[in-house]
């Protein structure tokens, strides 16, 4: 049977983790350390839920994120975690950062079952929006978002890895394997480098004037390790109507 595992860091996860100067020789060569200060990278920041976990996500507009929806389930309590509860850190960077916003609303997918973890087409509605208090994007910038259309594109995978979760890395030039999964529609799957701290991180596409968010990272599929991403044609509809708020 399919078994997803979702990488959301777990409950108190970062207390070991003391801020870095850089990445130990021994981190794998395919994620790359980024200038999370700098624009596009520092549109994209680390999720913290209370302090019982953290996640990655995206501004796509200036007071909009976009992330995986298992990040904001709570486990403990089998509830949604608050608006209010979720802290978004931009351009996190050691013990700096570029701006921070609690959140004011969340709208996870009403199709997506976060108690269900091993089903493909539930996977490929495991994404949220999160509108927050502070419209930090318009001093911060934020990205475009792109619908994918071919897997020969440039694809980058970004996120706040559990293993240094205060630095942001990068996996350039990923290598998506199809844009669906078992012909489920919206899904795309491939084998970059990630762990827990990604879920939530955007798939990137390079373009001519810069990069976009093609998709969102959820996790990877136990039996072949295929990374599988939430692509932008799921959600964009619902951002488009945020926006215009």
């Amino acid at each position: 049977m399919l078994r997803l595992l979702l990488l959301a860091v777990g409950l108190y996860s970062q207390g070991s983790i003391a801020a870095p100067e850089g990445l130990p020789d021994n981190y794998p060569e395919t994620r790359q350390r980024v200038d999370s200060q700098a624009f596009p990278w520092r549109a994209i920041g680390q999720l913290n839920m209370a302090g019982r976990g953290s996640c990655t996500a995206t501004l796509v507009g200036p007071d909009v994120i976009v992330t995986a929806a298992h990040c904001l389930w709570n486990k403990d309590t089998g509830r949604w975690f608050p608006a209010d509860f979720v802290h978004f850190v931009a351009g996190f960077s050691g013990e700096e950062y570029q701006a921070h916003s609690k959140g004011k609303q969340i709208y996870t997918n009403p199709a997506y079952d976060p108690t269900l973890e091993s089903n493909l087409t539930n996977a490929s509605t495991d994404w949220a929006l999160i509108r927050l208090q502070e419209p930090i994007g318009d001093s911060l910038g934020y990205l475009p978002v792109y619908q994918a259309k071919n897997s020969a594109q440039h694809w980058l995978q970004a996120g706040y890895r559990l293993d240094r979760s205060y630095v942001l890395t990068v996996h350039d030039n990923c290598q998506l394997q199809s844009l669906s999964v078992k012909q489920i529609a919206g899904l795309a799957g491939h084998y970059c480098d990630t762990t827990q701290g990604d879920s939530g991180g955007p798939m990137l596409v390079k373009l001519e004037q810069g990069v976009a968010v093609a998709g969102v990272y959820i996790g990877r599929m136990q039996a072949n390790n295929l990374r599988l991403v939430v692509l932008s044609q799921h959600w964009q509809k619902r951002l488009k109507l945020w926006l215009q708020k």
